[in-house]
């Protein structure tokens, strides 16, 4: 079974921003951020860093680079499709997390239980955007889909 790195072990962080950051320049402005908010990060770190442009927000998602993150799993979805230009939703008890075109694209820890009806409405009014499909995993089925990863 694949080693993955689990929601509550992944450091995240959105960053507000006017217009998205050349990619010459991404590097430094994570950093110079990372720094401002007293988040060391080392080269045992993975930062995963993602242009939310609806949000007008990086994401910066950090964790160990040994593993995989667990919101990977999801890809399998994804290996047979056709239909790639959609907004896909996936939820499990732990997290959300959305993928756009087939790539993840956000990922947001959860508190508490929520309807998916609130998420749903939750997403639209935050993002702007329309979910095409989505999932709801139960903890049967997330353990299937770590073991076939």
């Amino acid at each position: 079974m694949q080693n993955f790195v689990y929601s509550n072990e992944i450091k995240s962080l959105l960053i507000d921003v006017s217009e998205q950051i050349e990619n010459k320049n991404l590097n430094k402005f994570i950093t110079t951020t990372l720094k401002l908010k007293n988040i060391t990060i080392n080269k045992n770190n993975f930062v995963h860093i993602n242009f939310i442009s609806e949000l007008k927000q990086y994401q910066v998602l950090i964790y160990s680079n040994d593993k995989k993150a667990i919101f990977q799993i999801y890809e399998l979805f994804y290996l047979d499709k056709k239909d790639l230009s959609a907004f896909d939703l996936y939820v499990c008890d732990e997290f959300f997390c959305i993928y756009k075109d087939a790539k993840f694209y956000y990922f947001q820890k959860l508190e508490s239980q929520i309807l998916i009806d609130d998420l749903l409405e939750y997403i639209n009014k935050n993002f702007s955007i329309n979910i095409d499909s989505f999932k709801v995993i139960d903890k049967t089925s997330f353990q299937e889909l770590q073991t076939t990863y």
